[in-house]
């Protein structure tokens, strides 16, 4: 019986034996889940600046919003719900209902009112606030930024004599959200 030689054929031709200590594997592993925890921690869904409409938050925050803020000043013109807009501020704690209370009776002539509830009722910010911005311009934009578990909230405002913003931010001490720094923002607003 003849025997037929058979050749064996190998893509990777080289027969490498790597001999690598189980420590430097932990440490490799290690090093690993750490960097895939901080590409996931830095790859958040982008924060919310969209306003909704205010019967999207929990009802019983839209009710404290109403009751603490609005006195019925005038049954001629009672207060629309349903033009008063909310932005969710989420974080790592309970979000924050942020109302924009939209309403002709809660403005003068510095601009106008701004609350914000905790989930559990807790009034945290209360500002009032010149809505008269360039089109293009946001009043309150959410950071990405999280002081005490919530983002902070930066606020423009127009400065009137010289045509510039001001570039105000706010953000959770503890109790409230609190302004901790501002700065001119340089614009033109004639436009």
């Amino acid at each position: 019986m003849l025997h037929k030689l058979t050749t064996k054929k190998t893509i990777f031709p080289l027969n490498l034996k790597i001999k690598v200590s189980p420590h430097i594997v932990i440490i490799a592993s290690l090093v690993i889940l750490i960097v895939f925890c901080l590409v996931l921690v830095n790859v958040r869904s982008p924060v919310s600046n969209v306003w909704s409409v205010a019967t999207s938050a929990p009802t019983s925050v839209l009710n404290t919003a109403v009751q603490q803020n609005y006195l019925h000043f005038s049954k001629d013109q009672p207060l629309d719900i349903n033009k008063m807009k909310v932005l969710k501020i989420t974080g790592e704690a309970e979000p924050i209902y942020l109302f924009n209370l939209n309403n002709n009776q809660l403005c003068g002539q510095a601009g106008c009112l701004y609350v914000g509830y905790s989930l559990s009722g807790k009034r945290v910010i209360n500002l009032v606030l010149n809505t008269f911005l360039p089109s293009d311009t946001n009043l309150i934009s959410v950071t990405k930024e999280l002081i005490n578990d919530y983002p902070c909230l930066e606020i423009l405002q127009p400065i009137h004599k010289i045509n510039n913003l001001q570039k105000s931010s706010y953000c959770y001490t503890g109790n409230s959200f609190t302004q901790i720094n501002s700065s001119i923002k340089l614009i033109d607003l004639k436009n």
